[in-house]
Protein backbone atom coordinates (compact mmCIF):
# COMPACT_ATOMS: atom_id res chain seq x y z
CA UNK A 1 0.00 0.00 0.00
CA UNK A 2 1.32 3.48 -0.61
CA UNK A 3 2.55 6.23 2.05
CA UNK A 4 -0.47 7.99 0.88
CA UNK A 5 -3.06 5.34 0.89
CA UNK A 6 -1.99 4.39 4.36
CA UNK A 7 -2.29 8.09 5.56
CA UNK A 8 -5.77 8.10 4.15
CA UNK A 9 -6.79 4.97 5.89
CA UNK A 10 -5.27 6.04 8.94
CA UNK A 11 -7.20 9.30 8.86
CA UNK A 12 -10.56 7.32 8.36
CA UNK A 13 -9.58 4.83 11.17
CA UNK A 14 -8.78 7.73 13.62
CA UNK A 15 -12.08 10.04 12.65
CA UNK A 16 -14.18 6.85 13.25
CA UNK A 17 -12.34 6.24 16.20
CA UNK A 18 -13.01 9.67 17.18
CA UNK A 19 -16.70 8.80 16.65
CA UNK A 20 -16.99 5.74 18.54
CA UNK A 21 -15.29 6.24 21.57
CA UNK A 22 -14.40 9.63 22.68
CA UNK A 23 -10.92 10.76 23.47
CA UNK A 24 -11.64 11.08 27.58
CA UNK A 25 -14.61 11.36 29.53
CA UNK A 26 -15.19 13.17 32.33
CA UNK A 27 -17.76 13.07 35.39
CA UNK A 28 -19.73 15.40 37.48
CA UNK A 29 -21.45 14.27 40.85
CA UNK A 30 -25.35 14.43 41.74
CA UNK A 31 -26.65 12.96 44.99
CA UNK A 32 -25.82 9.38 45.69
CA UNK A 33 -28.19 6.26 44.60
CA UNK A 34 -28.87 3.62 46.92
CA UNK A 35 -26.60 0.86 44.96
CA UNK A 36 -23.21 3.15 45.01
CA UNK A 37 -22.98 4.26 48.67
CA UNK A 38 -21.33 7.75 49.03
CA UNK A 39 -20.80 7.56 45.14
CA UNK A 40 -22.81 9.64 42.59
CA UNK A 41 -24.86 9.01 39.57
CA UNK A 42 -22.72 10.97 36.86
CA UNK A 43 -22.81 12.39 33.48
CA UNK A 44 -20.58 13.34 30.70
CA UNK A 45 -18.70 16.56 30.42
CA UNK A 46 -16.98 17.09 26.81
CA UNK A 47 -13.82 20.38 26.78
CA UNK A 48 -12.35 20.74 23.32
CA UNK A 49 -9.64 23.13 22.42
CA UNK A 50 -6.52 23.62 24.96
CA UNK A 51 -8.74 22.45 27.84
CA UNK A 52 -9.50 19.15 26.75
CA UNK A 53 -5.71 19.06 24.97
CA UNK A 54 -4.50 19.77 29.05
CA UNK A 55 -7.31 17.23 30.41
CA UNK A 56 -5.88 14.54 28.06
CA UNK A 57 -2.15 15.11 29.38
CA UNK A 58 -3.55 14.35 32.88
CA UNK A 59 -4.11 10.87 31.87
CA UNK A 60 -6.04 9.45 35.32
CA UNK A 61 -4.57 5.68 36.02
CA UNK A 62 -6.63 2.78 37.64
CA UNK A 63 -5.63 1.77 41.12
CA UNK A 64 -3.83 -1.60 39.46
CA UNK A 65 -2.19 1.07 37.01
CA UNK A 66 -0.47 3.35 39.77
CA UNK A 67 2.77 2.34 39.48
CA UNK A 68 2.89 2.38 35.69
CA UNK A 69 4.53 5.78 34.32
CA UNK A 70 2.32 8.43 34.17
CA UNK A 71 0.52 10.03 30.84
CA UNK A 72 1.88 6.77 29.09
CA UNK A 73 -0.40 4.64 27.07
CA UNK A 74 0.08 1.05 28.82
CA UNK A 75 1.04 -1.59 25.80
CA UNK A 76 -1.81 -3.41 27.65
CA UNK A 77 -4.18 -3.22 30.20
CA UNK A 78 -2.51 -6.87 31.12
CA UNK A 79 -3.44 -10.02 33.11
CA UNK A 80 -4.89 -9.61 36.17
CA UNK A 81 -1.91 -11.13 38.03
CA UNK A 82 0.37 -9.04 35.91
CA UNK A 83 -1.10 -5.57 35.63
CA UNK A 84 1.12 -3.90 38.70
CA UNK A 85 4.46 -4.48 36.54
CA UNK A 86 5.22 -0.71 35.13
CA UNK A 87 5.73 0.20 31.80
CA UNK A 88 9.23 0.18 31.11
CA UNK A 89 9.26 2.80 27.92
CA UNK A 90 7.00 4.46 25.72
CA UNK A 91 7.62 2.05 22.29
CA UNK A 92 4.56 -0.55 21.57
CA UNK A 93 4.16 -3.66 20.15
CA UNK A 94 4.90 -3.00 16.30
CA UNK A 95 5.72 -6.90 14.91
CA UNK A 96 3.05 -9.47 14.21
CA UNK A 97 4.17 -11.48 17.35
CA UNK A 98 4.14 -8.27 19.33
CA UNK A 99 1.25 -7.68 18.47
CA UNK A 100 -0.54 -11.01 18.92
CA UNK A 101 0.63 -11.06 21.99
CA UNK A 102 -0.92 -8.13 23.34
CA UNK A 103 -4.27 -8.92 21.54
CA UNK A 104 -4.51 -11.66 23.22
CA UNK A 105 -3.42 -10.44 26.64
CA UNK A 106 -6.44 -7.84 26.14
CA UNK A 107 -9.28 -9.68 25.17
CA UNK A 108 -7.68 -12.40 28.12
CA UNK A 109 -8.61 -9.61 30.52
CA UNK A 110 -11.52 -8.37 28.45
CA UNK A 111 -13.14 -12.02 29.21
CA UNK A 112 -12.36 -12.19 32.79
CA UNK A 113 -13.02 -9.17 33.93
CA UNK A 114 -17.04 -9.71 33.95
CA UNK A 115 -16.86 -13.22 34.19
CA UNK A 116 -18.10 -13.54 37.56
CA UNK A 117 -21.37 -11.23 37.26
CA UNK A 118 -22.57 -14.37 33.98
CA UNK A 119 -24.29 -16.19 36.40
CA UNK A 120 -25.96 -13.51 37.44
CA UNK A 121 -26.79 -11.17 34.54
CA UNK A 122 -27.01 -7.88 36.72
CA UNK A 123 -28.89 -5.34 35.18
CA UNK A 124 -27.41 -1.99 35.21
CA UNK A 125 -28.57 1.58 36.14
CA UNK A 126 -28.96 3.92 33.19
CA UNK A 127 -26.39 6.17 34.13
CA UNK A 128 -24.15 8.04 31.62
CA UNK A 129 -20.79 6.78 32.13
CA UNK A 130 -22.03 3.10 32.95
CA UNK A 131 -22.75 0.71 29.69
CA UNK A 132 -24.92 -2.59 29.97
CA UNK A 133 -22.90 -5.28 30.87
CA UNK A 134 -23.23 -7.45 27.64
CA UNK A 135 -23.67 -4.24 25.19
CA UNK A 136 -20.20 -3.39 26.34
CA UNK A 137 -18.60 -6.97 26.13
CA UNK A 138 -20.06 -7.02 22.41
CA UNK A 139 -19.28 -3.39 21.42
CA UNK A 140 -15.46 -4.89 22.45
CA UNK A 141 -15.57 -7.71 19.95
CA UNK A 142 -17.75 -5.45 17.15
CA UNK A 143 -15.03 -3.09 17.46
CA UNK A 144 -11.82 -5.56 16.67
CA UNK A 145 -13.85 -7.36 14.02
CA UNK A 146 -14.76 -4.15 11.98
CA UNK A 147 -11.18 -2.82 11.47
CA UNK A 148 -9.53 -5.75 11.65
CA UNK A 149 -11.52 -8.12 9.35
CA UNK A 150 -14.61 -6.31 7.73
CA UNK A 151 -13.16 -2.63 6.86
CA UNK A 152 -11.40 -1.76 3.91
CA UNK A 153 -10.50 1.22 1.81
CA UNK A 154 -12.97 0.22 -0.65
CA UNK A 155 -15.42 -0.58 1.88
CA UNK A 156 -15.02 1.53 4.81
CA UNK A 157 -18.94 0.30 6.03
CA UNK A 158 -17.59 -3.33 5.78
CA UNK A 159 -20.72 -4.12 3.64
CA UNK A 160 -19.06 -6.91 1.83
CA UNK A 161 -17.64 -9.39 4.77
CA UNK A 162 -20.87 -9.64 7.27
CA UNK A 163 -20.32 -9.43 10.92
CA UNK A 164 -20.83 -13.07 12.77
CA UNK A 165 -23.48 -11.93 14.53
CA UNK A 166 -26.55 -10.56 12.50
CA UNK A 167 -27.23 -6.82 12.85
CA UNK A 168 -23.98 -6.84 14.71
CA UNK A 169 -23.88 -3.35 13.57
CA UNK A 170 -27.42 -1.95 14.75
CA UNK A 171 -26.48 -3.26 18.25
CA UNK A 172 -22.81 -2.02 18.71
CA UNK A 173 -22.08 0.66 16.41
CA UNK A 174 -21.23 3.17 19.08
CA UNK A 175 -21.60 5.67 16.95
CA UNK A 176 -25.19 4.99 15.64
CA UNK A 177 -26.64 3.69 18.74
CA UNK A 178 -27.59 5.98 21.43
CA UNK A 179 -26.43 5.22 25.06
CA UNK A 180 -29.49 5.68 26.27
CA UNK A 181 -31.40 3.08 23.99
CA UNK A 182 -28.72 0.29 24.46
CA UNK A 183 -30.73 -1.17 27.65
CA UNK A 184 -33.44 -2.00 25.36
CA UNK A 185 -31.59 -3.86 22.66
CA UNK A 186 -32.02 -7.58 21.89
CA UNK A 187 -28.14 -8.50 22.52
CA UNK A 188 -27.30 -12.34 22.72
CA UNK A 189 -26.83 -13.64 26.04
CA UNK A 190 -23.65 -14.29 27.92
CA UNK A 191 -22.44 -17.70 26.55
CA UNK A 192 -23.41 -15.82 23.14
CA UNK A 193 -21.45 -12.67 24.19
CA UNK A 194 -17.95 -14.92 24.94
CA UNK A 195 -18.57 -16.89 21.91
CA UNK A 196 -18.75 -13.59 19.84
CA UNK A 197 -15.73 -12.38 21.65
CA UNK A 198 -13.82 -15.86 21.05
CA UNK A 199 -14.83 -15.97 17.09
CA UNK A 200 -13.89 -11.90 16.51
CA UNK A 201 -10.30 -12.64 18.32
CA UNK A 202 -10.11 -15.81 16.06
CA UNK A 203 -10.01 -13.63 12.97
CA UNK A 204 -7.87 -11.55 14.29
CA UNK A 205 -5.25 -13.56 14.85
CA UNK A 206 -5.88 -14.92 11.31
CA UNK A 207 -6.14 -11.87 9.80
CA UNK A 208 -2.80 -10.48 11.48
CA UNK A 209 -0.81 -13.32 10.45
CA UNK A 210 -0.55 -12.25 6.81
CA UNK A 211 -0.27 -9.06 7.46
CA UNK A 212 2.49 -7.15 6.27
CA UNK A 213 4.65 -4.04 7.64
CA UNK A 214 2.47 -0.86 7.69
CA UNK A 215 -0.47 -2.52 7.56
CA UNK A 216 -1.51 -2.88 11.34
CA UNK A 217 -2.68 0.12 12.09
CA UNK A 218 -6.02 -1.39 12.55
CA UNK A 219 -4.38 -3.86 15.24
CA UNK A 220 -3.20 -1.71 17.13
CA UNK A 221 -6.52 0.62 16.93
CA UNK A 222 -7.91 -2.24 18.22
CA UNK A 223 -6.03 -3.21 20.88
CA UNK A 224 -5.85 0.39 22.74
CA UNK A 225 -9.97 0.39 22.21
CA UNK A 226 -9.75 -2.55 23.97
CA UNK A 227 -7.55 -1.28 26.25
CA UNK A 228 -9.51 1.52 26.92
CA UNK A 229 -12.56 -0.42 27.62
CA UNK A 230 -11.02 -2.67 30.07
CA UNK A 231 -10.38 0.02 32.53
CA UNK A 232 -14.22 1.24 31.90
CA UNK A 233 -15.28 -2.68 32.42
CA UNK A 234 -13.59 -1.69 36.50
CA UNK A 235 -14.53 1.40 36.52
CA UNK A 236 -18.13 0.23 36.78
CA UNK A 237 -17.46 -2.46 39.25
CA UNK A 238 -15.84 0.46 41.25
CA UNK A 239 -19.22 3.14 40.31
CA UNK A 240 -21.76 0.45 40.87
CA UNK A 241 -20.12 -1.38 44.27
CA UNK A 242 -19.92 -4.65 42.55
CA UNK A 243 -17.05 -7.12 43.40
CA UNK A 244 -13.75 -6.90 41.68
CA UNK A 245 -12.98 -9.71 39.21
CA UNK A 246 -11.51 -12.97 40.69
CA UNK A 247 -8.00 -12.69 41.62
CA UNK A 248 -8.00 -9.53 41.85
CA UNK A 249 -6.45 -8.01 44.98
CA UNK A 250 -6.96 -5.40 47.43
CA UNK A 251 -4.27 -2.66 47.49
CA UNK A 252 -2.07 -2.48 50.04
CA UNK A 253 -2.32 0.39 52.79
CA UNK A 254 0.49 2.62 53.30
CA UNK A 255 1.41 4.49 56.51
CA UNK A 256 2.91 7.89 56.52
CA UNK A 257 3.99 9.44 53.60
CA UNK A 258 7.80 11.21 53.20
CA UNK A 259 7.96 15.13 54.19
CA UNK A 260 6.89 17.20 51.44
CA UNK A 261 8.26 20.26 49.74
CA UNK A 262 7.86 22.38 46.19
CA UNK A 263 9.85 21.70 43.24
CA UNK A 264 10.84 25.21 41.80
CA UNK A 265 10.88 24.91 37.94
CA UNK A 266 12.45 28.39 36.14
CA UNK A 267 10.30 27.44 32.59
CA UNK A 268 11.39 27.10 28.99
CA UNK A 269 10.74 25.65 26.21
CA UNK A 270 8.94 22.32 26.22
CA UNK A 271 8.13 20.21 22.82
CA UNK A 272 4.80 18.98 23.10
CA UNK A 273 3.18 16.18 21.29
CA UNK A 274 4.62 13.10 18.95
CA UNK A 275 6.61 13.48 15.87
CA UNK A 276 6.42 11.17 12.74
CA UNK A 277 9.27 9.30 14.50
CA UNK A 278 7.20 8.55 17.33
CA UNK A 279 4.80 6.66 15.09
CA UNK A 280 7.41 3.94 13.65
CA UNK A 281 7.40 3.11 17.37
CA UNK A 282 4.77 2.83 19.22
CA UNK A 283 0.67 3.97 18.24
CA UNK A 284 0.22 7.79 18.13
CA UNK A 285 -3.57 8.84 18.43
CA UNK A 286 -4.28 11.59 15.88
CA UNK A 287 -4.96 14.11 18.92
CA UNK A 288 -1.39 13.78 20.16
CA UNK A 289 0.46 15.56 16.43
CA UNK A 290 2.05 17.43 15.79
CA UNK A 291 4.99 18.69 18.07
CA UNK A 292 4.75 22.14 18.92
CA UNK A 293 6.90 24.32 20.87
CA UNK A 294 5.37 25.62 24.26
CA UNK A 295 6.57 28.46 26.70
CA UNK A 296 6.02 27.09 30.04
CA UNK A 297 6.25 29.78 32.47
CA UNK A 298 8.06 29.42 36.40
CA UNK A 299 6.09 27.64 38.37
CA UNK A 300 6.81 24.91 41.24
CA UNK A 301 5.30 21.46 42.09
CA UNK A 302 4.77 19.74 45.07
CA UNK A 303 7.49 16.46 45.53
CA UNK A 304 4.63 14.18 46.00
CA UNK A 305 0.90 13.48 45.92
CA UNK A 306 -1.75 14.70 48.52
CA UNK A 307 -2.39 11.20 50.94
CA UNK A 308 -5.99 10.40 52.04
CA UNK A 309 -4.85 11.43 55.49
CA UNK A 310 -4.33 14.96 54.32
CA UNK A 311 -7.07 15.21 52.53
CA UNK A 312 -8.85 14.20 55.69
CA UNK A 313 -7.63 17.03 57.39
CA UNK A 314 -9.18 19.26 55.22
CA UNK A 315 -12.68 17.45 55.12
CA UNK A 316 -12.25 18.08 59.42
CA UNK A 317 -11.26 21.61 59.01
CA UNK A 318 -14.42 22.23 56.99
CA UNK A 319 -13.42 22.16 53.65
CA UNK A 320 -16.91 21.18 52.12
CA UNK A 321 -18.69 24.13 54.45
CA UNK A 322 -16.46 26.84 53.70
CA UNK A 323 -17.66 28.77 50.87
CA UNK A 324 -14.28 30.99 50.42
CA UNK A 325 -12.12 27.98 49.27
CA UNK A 326 -14.50 27.10 46.31
CA UNK A 327 -15.22 28.56 42.88
CA UNK A 328 -18.35 30.03 42.06
CA UNK A 329 -18.62 26.75 39.91
CA UNK A 330 -17.12 24.88 42.65
CA UNK A 331 -20.22 26.16 44.92
CA UNK A 332 -22.97 25.42 42.19
CA UNK A 333 -21.64 22.23 41.81
CA UNK A 334 -21.21 21.75 45.62
CA UNK A 335 -24.77 22.28 46.04
CA UNK A 336 -26.26 19.74 43.37
CA UNK A 337 -23.99 17.07 44.64
CA UNK A 338 -24.42 17.94 48.55
CA UNK A 339 -21.09 16.53 49.27
CA UNK A 340 -19.32 16.84 52.45
CA UNK A 341 -16.80 14.20 51.98
CA UNK A 342 -14.95 12.09 48.78
CA UNK A 343 -16.74 9.92 46.57
CA UNK A 344 -16.52 6.19 47.73
CA UNK A 345 -15.53 7.60 51.67
CA UNK A 346 -17.94 7.16 54.56
CA UNK A 347 -17.36 8.85 58.44
CA UNK A 348 -16.50 6.07 60.62
CA UNK A 349 -15.82 5.71 64.11
CA UNK A 350 -12.10 5.72 63.39
CA UNK A 351 -12.00 8.76 60.92
CA UNK A 352 -13.37 7.62 57.74
CA UNK A 353 -13.57 4.65 55.20
CA UNK A 354 -13.03 4.05 51.72
CA UNK A 355 -15.26 1.97 49.42
CA UNK A 356 -12.82 -0.42 47.11
CA UNK A 357 -15.27 -2.17 45.15
CA UNK A 358 -17.95 -3.69 46.99
CA UNK A 359 -16.03 -3.59 50.35
CA UNK A 360 -14.97 -0.80 52.92
CA UNK A 361 -11.12 -0.15 53.91
CA UNK A 362 -9.70 2.41 56.49
CA UNK A 363 -8.27 5.11 55.47
CA UNK A 364 -4.61 5.11 54.21
CA UNK A 365 -2.42 7.53 55.62
CA UNK A 366 -0.08 7.31 52.74
CA UNK A 367 -2.07 6.49 50.24
CA UNK A 368 -2.46 9.00 47.52
CA UNK A 369 -5.92 10.48 46.98
CA UNK A 370 -8.52 9.17 44.34
CA UNK A 371 -11.70 9.97 43.46
CA UNK A 372 -12.08 13.98 43.97
CA UNK A 373 -12.75 16.04 40.94
CA UNK A 374 -11.38 19.45 40.07
CA UNK A 375 -13.01 21.58 42.00
CA UNK A 376 -12.37 19.73 45.09
CA UNK A 377 -8.66 19.94 44.21
CA UNK A 378 -8.89 23.87 43.77
CA UNK A 379 -10.77 23.79 47.28
CA UNK A 380 -7.63 22.20 48.72
CA UNK A 381 -5.22 24.10 46.74
CA UNK A 382 -7.03 27.15 48.41
CA UNK A 383 -6.89 25.95 51.96
CA UNK A 384 -3.25 24.55 51.17
CA UNK A 385 -0.35 26.75 53.32
CA UNK A 386 2.55 27.61 51.44
CA UNK A 387 5.75 26.06 51.69
CA UNK A 388 9.53 26.63 50.80
CA UNK A 389 10.55 25.26 47.34
CA UNK A 390 13.70 22.88 46.90
CA UNK A 391 16.12 23.55 44.13
CA UNK A 392 14.58 24.88 40.98
CA UNK A 393 14.55 22.63 37.39
CA UNK A 394 13.97 23.22 33.81
CA UNK A 395 10.69 21.74 32.31
CA UNK A 396 11.19 18.90 30.25
CA UNK A 397 9.21 16.01 28.54
CA UNK A 398 10.34 13.43 31.12
CA UNK A 399 8.04 16.09 33.85
CA UNK A 400 5.21 16.54 31.75
CA UNK A 401 3.82 13.76 32.96
CA UNK A 402 3.84 14.13 36.74
CA UNK A 403 1.88 17.29 36.83
CA UNK A 404 -0.16 17.22 39.76
CA UNK A 405 -1.96 19.51 42.04
CA UNK A 406 -1.67 19.86 46.15
CA UNK A 407 -0.90 18.29 49.09
CA UNK A 408 -1.06 19.68 52.64
CA UNK A 409 1.98 19.39 55.38
CA UNK A 410 1.39 15.43 56.62
CA UNK A 411 -0.27 15.70 59.75
CA UNK A 412 -1.52 19.05 59.43
CA UNK A 413 -4.96 20.39 58.75
CA UNK A 414 -4.85 22.78 55.78
CA UNK A 415 -5.03 26.58 56.50
CA UNK A 416 -6.29 29.30 54.14
CA UNK A 417 -3.38 30.64 51.95
CA UNK A 418 -2.03 34.31 52.62
CA UNK A 419 -4.10 36.70 49.97
CA UNK A 420 -0.47 37.46 48.45
CA UNK A 421 0.47 33.73 47.72
CA UNK A 422 0.62 32.82 44.32
CA UNK A 423 -2.02 31.27 42.23
CA UNK A 424 -2.27 27.55 42.93
CA UNK A 425 -3.27 25.55 39.90
CA UNK A 426 -5.07 21.83 40.20
CA UNK A 427 -3.50 19.01 38.04
CA UNK A 428 -2.91 15.17 38.97
CA UNK A 429 0.04 12.60 38.85
CA UNK A 430 -1.11 8.82 38.13
CA UNK A 431 -3.95 8.43 41.06
CA UNK A 432 -3.15 11.19 43.17
CA UNK A 433 -3.46 14.90 43.59
CA UNK A 434 -0.67 17.60 43.73
CA UNK A 435 0.11 21.23 44.00
CA UNK A 436 1.57 23.79 41.47
CA UNK A 437 1.77 27.22 42.17
CA UNK A 438 2.31 29.59 39.22
CA UNK A 439 3.15 33.94 39.32
CA UNK A 440 0.95 33.89 36.55
CA UNK A 441 -2.80 32.90 37.35
CA UNK A 442 -4.00 30.26 35.02
CA UNK A 443 -7.15 29.67 33.79
CA UNK A 444 -9.73 28.15 36.65
CA UNK A 445 -11.02 24.57 36.27
CA UNK A 446 -13.26 23.84 34.10
CA UNK A 447 -15.12 21.55 36.45
CA UNK A 448 -13.04 18.17 34.76
CA UNK A 449 -12.73 15.26 37.34
CA UNK A 450 -8.91 14.61 37.81
CA UNK A 451 -9.24 11.79 39.52
CA UNK A 452 -13.01 11.26 40.07
CA UNK A 453 -13.19 7.70 38.88
CA UNK A 454 -10.48 4.66 39.85
CA UNK A 455 -9.05 4.98 36.10
CA UNK A 456 -9.34 6.85 33.18
CA UNK A 457 -12.37 5.50 31.16
CA UNK A 458 -13.00 5.80 27.32
CA UNK A 459 -16.33 4.52 26.98
CA UNK A 460 -18.53 4.36 23.54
Amino acid sequence: MAASGRARRHAAIAARLRRACSATIATACSRAPPVTGWSADCRITFHRGARSRAQREAVRQLPLLAPARNGVTRRSVGRIADVGAPVAGHAGPKSREALAAALADARDYTRRCYAHLAGGDPVFPCIAIVNPARWELGHIGWFQEFWCRRWRPDDRAGARTPARIANADALWNSSRVPHDSRWALPLPDWAGIDRYLGETYADTMASLATSGDGERYPYELSLYHEDMHGEALLMTLQTLGYAPPDGFPPPAGVGRAAPVRDIAFVGGALGMGSTPDDERERFVFDNEKLRHRVDVGAFAIASRTVTEDEFAAFVDDGGYRRSDLWSEDGRRWLAVAGRTVPAYWRPCASGYEVRWFDRWRPLSPGTAIQHVNAYEAEAWCAACPPRRSGNSRRPGPARRSGRGSTPARPGRAPRRRAAARPHTCWATSGSGLRRRSARTRASPPTGTPIIRRPGSAIIA
